[in-house]
Parts: C-alpha cells; sequence; structure tokens
C-alpha cells in the first residue's frame, strides 16, 4: 500500500493538514498520523505520496524535487504552493523537475487536497490544464530544436540539452553528469550557438525554422 506522508516545517500547518487528510475515510488508511519536518527524514523504502507545504521549505522547491525522485524513484509528490509562487512557470519548472502534482494554498484548500492526493493515489497527476499543455508544447519544441539544425549535437551535447530541456542549472547538470561546473557551462553555451539561440529561455519560446529532414546527430 502506498504510504501518505504529510511534510511542513510549521508544526501547526502539518497537524491541519494531517486533519484534513484525516478526514477522508479513503485516505486515512494511506496517512501516516503525525507531519514530518523535512523530507530528508521520510523513509527511503517503500511507495509513498508526500505531501509537501512548500511555504517554509528551505532549498529551491525544484531541486528539492529532484533529490527526493533521486532518493526514491516510487516517491510520488504534490506540493501545496503559496498563491503569491503559484504561477504557471513556478509550476512548470516542477513538473520538469518530476512533481507529480501542484496545488495553491488557498480558502479552498479543504476540498481541494483530498481530491488531489486521491487523483495521485489512482496514478493520475494534478496539474492545471494550463500548464500540461505549455509543457507538452515546450517538449515538443525541444525536439524541434535539437534535431532541425544543420549542425549536430555530439552525444554527451544532447545528453546536455536534455536536461537544459528539464531546467536544470549549470551546476545541476554537472552534478548529474559528473562533469565541472565550468564544464557544463562550456556545453550549455555551444549548444545555445548551434542551435542559433539567445539563452535559455528562448529555447521554449522559439520555434526552429530548418526541416526536420536535415538533421543529424552524430555517434562519435
Amino acid at each position: 500500500m502506498q504510504r501518505l506522508y504529510v511534510v511542513s516545517a510549521h508544526p501547526l500547518a502539518g497537524s491541519i493538514l494531517v486533519r484534513i487528510l484525516a478526514a477522508d475515510s479513503v485516505l486515512r488508511s494511506h496517512l501516516y498520523p503525525k507531519p514530518y519536518a523535512s523530507p530528508s527524514l521520510i523513509p527511503q523504502e517503500g511507495e509513498a505520496l508526500l505531501v509537501i507545504d512548500t511555504s517554509a521549505l528551505s532549498q529551491n522547491i525544484a531541486s528539492a524535487c529532484r533529490l527526493l525522485k533521486a532518493r526514491n524513484s516510487t516517491i510520488c509528490c504534490l506540493f501545496l504552493l503559496h498563491p503569491d509562487r503559484s504561477g504557471e512557470d513556478e509550476m512548470l519548472r516542477l513538473l520538469y523537475a518530476g512533481a507529480d502534482g501542484c496545488l495553491r494554498l488557498t480558502e479552498a484548500l479543504e476540498n481541494e487536497l483530498p481530491q488531489a492526493v486521491r487523483a495521485l493515489l489512482d496514478g493520475e497527476l494534478w496539474i492545471p490544464p494550463a500548464v500540461l499543455r505549455k509543457y507538452v508544447q515546450q517538449s515538443n519544441l525541444l525536439v524541434e530544436h535539437q534535431f532541425s539544425r544543420d549542425q549536430p549535437l555530439t552525444p554527451r551535447e544532447s545528453q546536455v540539452f536534455q536536461l537544459v530541456g528539464r531546467r536544470l542549472s549549470n551546476k545541476e547538470i554537472a552534478n548529474a553528469l559528473k562533469i565541472s561546473e565550468r564544464t557544463a557551462k562550456f556545453h550549455v553555451s555551444n549548444i545555445l550557438a548551434k542551435l542559433g539561440i539567445h539563452g535559455r529561455e528562448a529555447v521554449f519560446q522559439e520555434a526552429p525554422r530548418p526541416s526536420v529532414a536535415n538533421a543529424v546527430v552524430t555517434t562519435q
């Protein structure tokens, strides 16, 4: 059975979240009865669904999501976002980082939280449709950018480009590929030059013009 945990650095907020979930008879059987103060304290083994209050999370939310997924690929994460930090771009970054759901902390939380958790337990995502559409559009752009230029990307550049597409920083790319941050920055600069685009955000904003038929990816 998938275990359900609440994570909040605020004891009172954590207790309220537990109370909301425990009121649902279906969720109560999955729920650990006490909140955890940090995601790092959650047991690493077994399937788990984490409801994470980000209002006092000490680290970058997207980085926290990637770390959790790296520790346990079966973990499912629902992030509760402050209204001031819950725009489409923030949710999109979390989706690229591996988030399974995002929910705004609003007055409707008591009704929406159980719905979101039940959906995630059923294997669904809980992401606004507009964010999902943007995710699909940007993912398609990444593929088009990678395979529609005359200058080929090397296998290593292709790896780096995929991580850029997941919105990882140079430091995070370096850690993922076990290379120096300087080398990661060098690869990113080369990739952007080959693709003829200026800056990371342009990767998601500009559609490439050359035909996909001219694309080549080197294997050496």
